[in-house]
């Protein structure tokens, strides 16, 4: 009769497991002390109970008392599909639980090793990631260089889920916003100013831009939305990066305009146009 020994742990059995099974299936129920004969000892008695508990576990064996001393009855090969089953759920969530740590780890391994680490990421999930990540730790603020108009027209619906769990988790963040009426509007009727500082970049030479910049624990992350289909974001782990971006940010976020620096001007404005008409 064939031996299937090498298709069965390529299904996923141990060696010792992948024999005991098949002698299993060519001679029926076997107590233990026949299996160690019928292998000639080649497995010990003790690795032979250890072996079919790890069977019974697999749902491959089943332990038959009713008799005076036990056996071992092999359960219908069909089982093997479940094993394989199970075994790719594991890897599927395996998989899920490395993609979760390594952005962890691989801050603190670059902290360690001096090596700045770069990741990138695609399309809306790849954005949504990155977005998620800035809010793993609540005691930073988050420093953001934004352009709302852009945000509006390629992900709306993610900006608004990520300030929703931001605000949520009670995280700050300091806002600067490119100057164009959208960012106006935002800058005069915030919707929170508990956790959202915003303000506006004194710059009156200012342009549509299609990214934004994240600066957050460490990290700096770029996303740029050239169009839907293109969106990409790139995530650089390193303190030296993140310092030199938090200094820019802050130099500009002080000649940045403010809420009440916009109504001076808007009113200055208004009084001129009066004097004009007079």
């Amino acid at each position: 009769m064939d031996s299937f020994i090498k298709q069965l742990v390529d299904s996923g059995l141990s060696k010792n497991q992948a024999v005991i099974y098949e002698l299993l299936i060519k001679r029926g129920s076997l107590r233990a002390s026949s299996i160690v004969r019928q292998l000639d000892k080649a497995l010990s008695r003790p690795m032979v109970y250890l072996v079919l508990s790890e069977l019974e576990t697999l749902g491959l064996v089943k332990k038959d008392d009713s008799g005076v001393v036990s056996r071992f009855v092999p359960e219908h090969p069909s089982h093997l599909h479940n094993l394989a089953e199970s075994k790719k759920a594991a890897a599927e969530s395996f998989a899920n639980a490395a993609a979760a740590v390594i952005p962890k780890i691989t801050s603190a391994y670059n902290l360690h090793f001096n090596k700045p680490g770069v990741r990138f990421f695609e399309g809306l999930a790849g954005v949504e990631q990155v977005l998620n990540e800035t809010l793993e730790n609540s005691n930073e603020v988050i420093y953001t260089y934004s352009d709302p108009e852009t945000i509006t027209k390629s992900v709306a619906e993610i900006d608004r889920i990520h300030v929703q769990k931001r605000l949520k988790l009670g995280i700050k963040k300091k806002l600067l916003l490119v100057d164009n009426p959208t960012s106006r509007k935002a800058l005069e009727n915030p919707s929170d100013t508990s956790l959202t500082d915003t303000r506006i970049i004194n710059n009156p030479n200012s342009f549509p831009i299609n990214a934004v910049i994240e600066i957050y624990n460490n990290k700096v992350a770029y996303i740029t939305f050239s169009d839907q289909d293109n969106l990409t974001a790139t995530v650089i782990d390193d303190p030296v990066i993140y310092q030199l971006h938090r200094y820019l940010f802050e130099s500009e976020w002080c000649h940045a305009i403010t809420n009440n620096t916009a109504k001076a001007k808007d009113g200055t404005k208004t009084k001129k146009s009066s004097n004009t008409k007079k």
